[in-house]
């Protein structure tokens, strides 16, 4: 069923650098924290392209405690 929603905006962008901390009720990240290059090479590990501590930051960034 479709329907329409009254009050909802959806924002998209690279980071989460310029918004304040609380500013959404939710985030959607839809296998945005994949190196896709990663994937059709057949890689079998993602370092140093993407460490956990980058990975750890991305996430802390997005959820703040």
């Amino acid at each position: 069923m479709r329907g329409k929603l009254s009050g909802v905006t959806f924002a998209t962008g690279r980071d989460d650098g310029a918004e304040q901390t609380n500013s959404y009720d939710a985030i959607f990240c839809l296998a945005v924290l994949c190196l896709g290059d990663l994937t059709t090479s057949g890689a079998q590990r993602c370092d140093p392209r993407l460490s956990f501590d980058d990975f750890e930051r991305l996430v802390d960034g997005l959820c703040p405690a």
